[in-house]
């Protein structure tokens, strides 16, 4: 077997793992939605010519899809399961290892390559912003934490606390979903891409991550969706990238002059 068929193999068994606590585990009824956005994601790559010259493609698509199967995992408090207590644990244990194992595949294949290393080093932050999400969409993540800490350590009222945590969270949602679109559309650009080709990865791999942030609010008692902060991620990440092709243009043009 190949070498990028041993590490298919090995990720598809992460992923198999992954599927049999959720349909084995009571309070795990939505496990397929990290599923379903890993598969979302790595269908977003493997149209990219650039991508697959670089050889990155599947090694970028599982290292994404595991790092928001495993934070999901992490954050979803699987305790038990009818097999016993100790098997989602092992079943974490096992996305992790498999995770860490794609991530450095994915850096390695790009370092063996000196026109790949950008775009391997550009994806590590959208492979990131894949595992936070998959950590902080949960419960864990909602405002009234934040709400709590502001009210126990400053002299500000429920409600101006509430605002205060509200739009934080709003330039957040602006600038992290901002970063990883401009990741990603670099990583493309590195890997010789077209503008058009670069948007469209950016865009389509953003809105795949931030669709599955607010649905999965909807699974948490202490929290909703809303397709407005959806709106507002995709918009970040617009910004972020047109920003950045308008700066490097003008460097280029001053560069030129």
């Amino acid at each position: 077997m190949s070498p990028l068929g041993k590490i298919g193999a090995f990720l598809f068994g992460a992923i198999l793992t992954i599927l049999v606590v959720g349909i084995l585990d009571d309070t795990f009824p939505w496990f397929w939605l990290p599923l379903l956005c890993g598969v979302a994601l790595i269908g977003c790559a493997v149209p990219h010519r650039w991508l697959q010259k670089s050889g990155l493609t599947w090694r970028y698509g599982f290292a994404a899809a595991l790092a928001v199967c495993t934070t999901y995992s992490a954050s979803s408090k699987t305790v038990t399961t009818r097999l016993g207590p100790l098997v989602p644990q092992l079943a974490i244990l096992i996305l992790l290892s498999a995770c860490a194992f794609a991530v450095i595949q994915m850096l390695s294949a790009g370092l063996a390559q000196k026109a790949a290393r950008p775009v391997s080093l550009w994806l590590l932050i959208p492979v990131t912003g894949c595992a936070v999400v998959g950590m902080v969409s949960g419960g864990v993540g909602g405002a009234d934490h934040m709400v709590v800490w502001l009210l126990a350590h400053t002299h500000l009222t429920q409600a101006r606390a509430e605002e205060l945590v509200h739009y934080f969270r709003k330039g957040i949602h602006l600038s992290a979903y901002g970063l990883v679109g401009l990741a990603l559309s670099r990583a493309a650009l590195s890997g010789k891409a077209t503008n058009a080709g670069a948007w469209m990865f950016a865009l389509s791999s953003t809105l795949c991550l931030a669709s599955f942030d607010e649905i999965r609010q909807t699974t948490a008692p202490n929290r909703s969706g809303s397709a407005w902060d959806v709106a507002l991620d995709m918009t970040g990440a617009a910004l972020f990238i047109a920003a950045a092709m308008i700066f490097s243009r003008k460097k280029r043009t001053s560069s030129a002059s």
